[in-house]
């Protein structure tokens, strides 16, 4: 999104602006210019804040403007004609408009860019205006010079940024995730190499005491089969030092650890859900029609105890922050009442207040899909020892197939789960209510031995023969995983068992399915969409949940997302392949009593740091940490998005996202907004100094050529360059339009 800020901003408009400014040309600009204002006018009115759009327009004006009147005071410095100071595009605003000795300063309709218009300076062709010989021309002062004008606007930016952060440290402070993991992707290298929920990060690379964005920058800076070295800590246990290679399938917009960051206890404020939500809540979802109901900013300080349904005991302190409570007990003891009405005492208007939420139930669908095959295990692990995993390379091998699980239930017969029994989504839950009761049973403690579960799996063998072989794995139960968080984000995420330190795919074929349901065994689910209602009452359809389908082990992370989740859907739209044959079916979904889940549809907000510095010196020094790394980080953006290891779909916005995340952070507090200014006028330097024609970047490749060379480029280099960046440009902003409007609708 950063990337495309600035491309309209060009302090050098000559002969290809100028040609756009003459005759019946000019005439059409000004009727289109006025047309795009007045249909943006009327969005205003009607859809937006107007205050938070006020905040926008100055904002980004004011970082466009700083930009141009770098160029300007430099420029006057080394006393070169400006004919015009301009801030936007096409026509020019009534009243906004007026003649200071020989320049001419404005503010246009259109505030996507801005210029500053000096005599001798028109792009492609430097003579053409009749210049040459004036000793106050652009073209006519040294290399020196006009490097310095170049080069001023984007030193100007750099010092918009770095003034801002200071005075965001300096003030109070900025808000910055957590780096602690409140949940891994199974099958990812997080979970792969043991990392769990809980945990703090200490270190990552050379960064010490990161915050969880510090997390995300070097991982999606690494290189193709480049690990990246974490220092992690588990309360109460020694810090562990762990190298890991960051994953990259077609599933990952960027390289990634396979890490969710953790919330805190308190619920979200009405500006952190938007206007549409009545409670910090799902619609619909039971944590909406809790008693009292819930309300913003609440803050969770105790629940019921799930040792005594009648008590409400405190919360636990959070480990690594004063004055929190932790969010892992608050998940511990929603795991342990599942089903079960909850209250939670909460912090609101000086006082504490109890509020009864009912429970939340997995949505059923009629049907049960086929187990998949085990794809990943936690390293150092029995499984890691006996589980076969799949192979590629010059050898094909299948990795092991669950086919029956039995465990010794508390009342010492055998529990089975197999064929019909076997429901692969529903395996994890059914292990963790076994493990309660033997806990329960007092037959599984500190000092008892780790109870064993028996799987028949069936192995893939090599050679001639039969093709596979069934075999039982005793694999060892670690209870002590008990309340890990493993989460399939990406569509293609396994399954994880955490506490038998294995992952399986999930078939998106039916393997069961009720007679009297829509489907029937061995259909193919290709998509799904849900609908449901929202605050208001009104109905919305969700989009499709691939695209352009879903593979076929791409049912875990779809299983989990749409139907683990505590809002009602009024229906589910499936699009099914069937004797080859694609159909749709419908199905109304409804709540399996039997299967409680943990999320109950409040909305938490994460878990965030207050960086602030207590003195002027350390806040100017932390404003110079930040605008070094976010150009750093800008530059290796564009680096990845060049090489492929980032995907640029994803990451490339226009100024419709940049306006749209602006408006999003200006409804929220001026401090972030400033913020949020000062990154854009980062991304606006770096951006505006790529060796790109048009750009300032672009002239100073020709002026570096001049200073080495004595003279400049040839005049037909010139306007090759300026036409080639000029189409470059172009094209760049109707890709970057064409995803924004894609977004948006």
């Amino acid at each position: 999104m950063e990337h495309q800020e600035q491309l309209a901003d060009s302090n050098n408009q000559g002969s290809v602006v100028g040609a756009l400014k003459s005759g019946r040309k000019a005439e059409v600009a000004d009727i289109i210019s006025a047309i795009v204002v007045a249909a943006m006018c009327v969005v205003i009115l009607r859809y937006l804040d107007l205050l938070s759009f006020i905040k926008v327009a100055l904002g980004l004006s004011f970082v466009i403007f700083i930009h141009e009147l770098g160029h300007f005071l430099v420029a006057k410095w080394c006393d070169v004609n400006v004919s015009h100071f301009s801030i936007g595009f096409g026509p020019v605003i009534p009243g906004c408009s007026f003649q200071r000795g020989e320049t001419k300063y404005q503010i246009c309709l259109l505030p996507l860019g801005g210029y500053v218009q000096m005599l001798g300076q028109v792009d492609g062709d430097e003579s053409s205006d009749g210049s040459e010989n004036d000793p106050r021309s652009y073209r006519n002062k040294s290399v020196g010079q006009r490097m310095a004008i170049i080069s001023a606007g984007v030193i100007m930016n750099a010092v918009l940024a770095l003034i801002c952060f200071i005075v965001v440290y300096r003030g109070p402070g900025k808000d910055r995730l957590a780096a602690i993991i409140s949940a891994t992707d199974p099958g990812s290298p997080a979970f792969v190499d043991g990392l769990r929920s809980g945990m703090k990060i200490n270190q990552i690379g050379d960064v010490k005491d990161p915050y969880f964005d510090d997390l995300r920058q070097v991982v999606m800076g690494s290189s193709a089969g480049e690990k990246v070295n974490l220092v992690v800590e588990y309360p109460g246990q020694q810090p562990l030092d762990l190298p890991l290679e960051p994953r990259k399938t077609k599933d990952d917009a960027n390289p990634v650890l396979g890490i969710v960051h953790a919330s805190s206890t308190k619920l979200a404020g009405q500006k952190d859900v938007g206007p549409s939500l009545k409670t910090p809540a799902d619609p619909l979802s039971p944590a909406a029609s809790a008693e009292p109901a819930l309300a913003f900013n609440d803050e969770i300080v105790g629940t019921t105890d799930p040792k005594d349904a009648d008590q409400i005991t405190p919360l636990a302190d959070d480990p690594y922050k004063k004055d929190q409570k932790s969010y892992f007990d608050f998940m511990h003891r929603m795991q342990l009442l599942a089903g079960k009405d909850v209250t939670l005492r909460v912090k609101r208007d000086g006082g504490e207040l109890n509020v009864k939420v009912p429970p939340a139930f997995r949505m059923k669908i009629g049907a049960k899909m086929e187990m998949g095959h085990i794809t990943a295990t936690r390293r150092n692990t029995p499984a890691d020892e006996k589980i076969q995993l799949p192979e590629t390379g010059k050898k094909f091998v299948k990795g092991d197939l669950i086919t029956r699980v039995e465990v010794i239930d508390a009342d010492n017969t055998p529990l089975v789960f197999e064929k019909e029994k076997l429901d692969p989504e529903r395996l994890p839950s059914d292990l963790k209510d076994w493990a309660q009761r033997l806990v329960t049973a007092g037959k599984m403690g500190k000092n008892d031995p780790a109870p064993n579960v028996k799987l028949t799996v069936r192995r893939h063998r090599q050679g001639g023969g039969q093709e596979s072989v069934d075999t039982i794995v005793d694999l060892p139960w670690d209870n002590s995983w008990a309340f890990d968080r493993a989460i399939p984000i990406t569509l293609s995420s396994p399954l994880a068992v955490p506490e038998l330190g294995l992952a399986y795919q999930v078939k998106t074929t039916v393997a069961y399915a009720e007679p009297s349901g829509p489907f029937k065994r061995l259909d193919v689910i290709k998509n799904l969409r849900v609908t449901y209602k929202d605050a208001d009452g009104n109905e919305k359809t969700s989009s499709w949940q691939a695209d352009p389908e879903l593979g076929p082990d791409d049912w875990a992370h779809t299983g989990f997302a749409q139907l683990q989740t505590a809002q009602k859907y009024d229906k589910i739209q499936f699009k099914v392949e069937r004797d080859k044959e694609v159909i749709d079916i419908e199905v109304v979904p409804t709540f399996d009593s039997n299967w409680p889940i943990v999320p109950r549809g409040w909305i938490l907000l994460s878990d965030m740091r207050k960086q602030k510095a207590n003195t002027t010196l350390e806040a100017i020094g932390l404003g110079f940490q930040d605008t070094h790394r976010t150009m750093l980080n800008v530059l290796n953006g564009i680096r990845q998005i060049v090489t492929g290891r980032i995907a640029w779909r994803k990451h490339l916005g226009g100024p419709i996202t940049i306006a749209r995340i602006a408006y999003s952070v200006a409804g929220q507090d001026i401090w972030e907004f400033i913020f949020f200014l000062g990154m854009i006028s980062v991304n606006l330097a770096v951006i505006n100094f790529l060796p790109i024609p048009l750009l300032d970047g672009g002239h100073m490749v020709f002026l570096i050529y001049e200073k080495l060379r004595g003279k400049p480029a040839s005049e037909g280099v010139r306007v090759a360059a300026t036409y080639a960046g000029l189409a470059f440009i172009a094209c760049l902003i109707l890709l970057v339009s064409w995803l924004d409007i894609g977004r948006l609708l």
